[in-house]
């Protein structure tokens, strides 16, 4: 299967780049679900450090990072333009729209997760459990 052959790939080039990227590496296991990389920090400086480093470390197996989403403008101003998610988006005037990844919804404005049901309190028999 293609997928599992592309997630050895990623993870070879973690293991083979761990001493120059020991952080990052550590990351990589846990941080992608097929080809989405999902991750956070607690401060915009580690935002930046981790989006320069993920970009480098994955370019040396031969993976191009793109589409990229933050609840940070200052994370956004420092990724090229053609890498970001809506390419088109102004940093300085629009609005941060709604991300959807994996099924969930994530309000960058507030960052924020919106889970949405289908389901109603009314279709749903009444039990004391």
């Amino acid at each position: 299967d293609s997928s599992c052959i592309c997630f050895y790939a990623l993870l070879r080039t973690s293991e083979d780049n761990s001493t120059e990227f020991p952080v990052e590496s550590e990351r990589v296991p846990y941080s992608f679900y097929a080809d989405n990389y999902l991750d956070s920090a607690d401060e915009v400086s580690e935002a930046i450090q981790l989006v320069r480093n993920m970009t480098k470390l994955l370019s040396r197996g031969g993976f191009h990072l793109g589409q990229w989403s933050s609840s940070s403008r200052e994370v956004l101003d420092t990724i090229p333009r053609q890498d970001l998610a809506d390419p088109s988006l102004d940093l300085d005037l629009d609005e941060l729209p709604i991300e959807r990844a994996l099924g969930v919804s994530w309000d960058r404005s507030c960052d924020s997760f919106i889970f949405s049901s289908k389901i109603t309190i009314d279709s749903l028999p009444l039990t004391k459990r």
